[in-house]
């Protein structure tokens, strides 16, 4: 039987329904994949955090790619540069 043959009908809900069982798969992965990475979040979340780091430094370099030396408190004025630097917008960088 040639693909001619087959009324277009036929051939359109075979598409079809090739592309929603596509499309469950792909949506069964990515919920299982969000239940693995809620699940090692909540394992995080429990852990207690290294000592001498601080969230909101640490967001705050990640956001801004500053090097962690920067956020010591003896070069505040030194992070502050960079984070003025890093705000700015790129047509004023040079």
């Amino acid at each position: 039987m040639s693909i001619s043959s087959i009324p277009q009908r036929d051939r359109e809900e075979a598409t079809l329904h090739q592309l929603q069982t596509r499309h469950e798969k792909i949506e069964a992965q990515l919920k299982t994949e969000v239940q693995e990475r809620l699940a090692l979040g909540e394992v995080a979340d429990q852990s207690a955090l290294p000592d001498g780091m601080s969230l909101p430094d640490e967001i705050q370099r990640r956001e801004f790619g500053i090097p962690r030396k920067t956020l010591l408190p003896s070069s505040i004025p030194v992070a502050q540069t960079a984070l003025a630097e890093n705000s700015a917008p790129k047509h004023e960088r040079g």
